[in-house]
């Protein structure tokens, strides 16, 4: 039996040309990724950056109502003082009436304290809020990099099958990235969970 070499010829440009068609496909498809991841990037940098200012708010209003706390228990001790103070006193009016004066303080630091508190509870949960997104385009970008190396085998080994495997981490990592550049409420847990963090 022979081989007709115009035969061979003709199945060596079809395998090309399918070649070609999948080496276009991983191109564009990886244009198309590092394109996304690069937006993404830049957003989850300002994303960064707001968890930082919102730990540094959440910190220093603590730190804050911590110090009105002190003030205010310094005020009622200095109260409870002049009170027993007055108790010996011959004219207690005096000493009375600056206990009141320090039971008003320590009533304004406890307010103060309660403001302050607030304020970090409120910069916490924006931090988490942040911290949600940041997530999302973390693990948007190691499914896209997964999918990029994936690409590159294909285009290597001509694998078409090899393809379609990379396009599951990429549907996945274009998900994700949506969801922390529109602040969708999808969270990666179940797949942090899954890689063992």
């Amino acid at each position: 039996m022979s081989i007709d070499p115009l035969d061979v010829a003709t199945e060596n440009d079809d395998q090309k040309e399918r070649n070609s068609r999948l080496n276009a496909m991983v191109a564009v498809s990886i244009a198309i990724i590092a394109t996304f991841m690069g937006i993404c990037h830049v957003k989850d940098g300002n994303i960064v950056q707001a968890m930082q200012m919102a730990q540094v708010d959440r910190n220093d209003q603590w730190a804050f109502g911590q110090s009105k706390s002190i003030k205010s228990k310094i005020f009622e001790t200095t109260a409870a003082r002049l009170e027993i103070d007055a108790r010996t006193s011959s004219d207690p009016r005096p000493l009375l009436a600056l206990a009141r004066e320090y039971r008003a303080k320590a009533a304004a630091e406890e307010k103060d304290k309660e403001t302050a508190f607030d304020a970090a509870k409120t910069a916490a949960k924006s931090y988490d809020d942040w911290n949600l997104r940041d997530d999302q385009f973390d693990m948007s970008e190691s499914a896209l990099s997964l999918a990029i190396s994936l690409f590159a085998i294909t285009a290597l080994t001509h694998k078409r099958w090899l393809y379609f495997v990379g396009v599951v981490p990429s549907v996945f990592g274009i998900i994700l990235g949506l969801a922390g550049l529109f602040g969708w409420g999808i969270h990666p847990d179940a797949f942090a969970k899954f890689l063992g963090t």
